[in-house]
């Protein structure tokens, strides 16, 4: 068979292969719109973040205390859910900061753990405010995700009941679209 037409016939066939893509596959940069269903804790704004094409990198500090970086990857997004408190009495030290931070690959369509299976995710608890010792990041220890990659729509259905902090954020129930 002549070389060059062995050639475009393999470029033709790896071409019309493709997989189906999923939701965070398929959406370029911030080109999304959520739809957060959950009930943000009084006092307060909540915000939905999606990091496409990004993981979660924990790094630890000359103290021990733990922190995180977000880097480059293409087969993983970083879902962030903040509440933020208004300011006590115009006090900077007053705000109150609670986050639920966790990494998904792009590519799978249903996702559904509880409780111990959590910890294989790389997910955390972050809270920050003026409270001794009950700052920092810390894992959800019970709990139940469940995630939907639909293609067009990403849902994310979250319950925390237990944390080793008292906490606020105890659900997210979300779309992006």
């Amino acid at each position: 068979m002549n070389k060059p037409l062995l050639f475009i016939l393999l470029v033709v066939v790896l071409g019309s292969c493709s997989a189906a893509k999923t939701f965070l596959d398929s959406k370029e940069g911030t080109d999304y719109k959520t739809l957060v269903k959950s009930k943000c804790p009084e006092n307060g704004i909540c915000e939905l973040y999606v990091f496409q094409n990004s993981s979660l990198q924990i790094q630890t500090d000359g103290i021990g205390q733990s922190y995180y970086d977000m880097t480059f990857d293409a087969e993983k997004s970083v879902i962030m859910y903040e509440y933020k408190s208004k300011s006590a009495d115009g006090l900077e030290d007053g705000i109150h900061t609670e986050r639920i931070v966790f990494e998904i690959r792009n590519n799978i369509p249903e996702l559904i753990i509880e409780d111990f299976e959590l910890s294989n995710l790389t997910m955390f608890y972050e809270r920050h405010c003026f409270c001794k010792g009950q700052t920092g990041m810390f894992p959800i220890r019970k709990g139940r995700l469940e995630l939907y990659n639909l293609g067009k729509d990403l849902k994310i259905n979250l319950k925390i009941d237990q944390v080793d902090v008292p906490f606020l954020i105890k659900e997210l129930n979300a779309e992006i679209k």
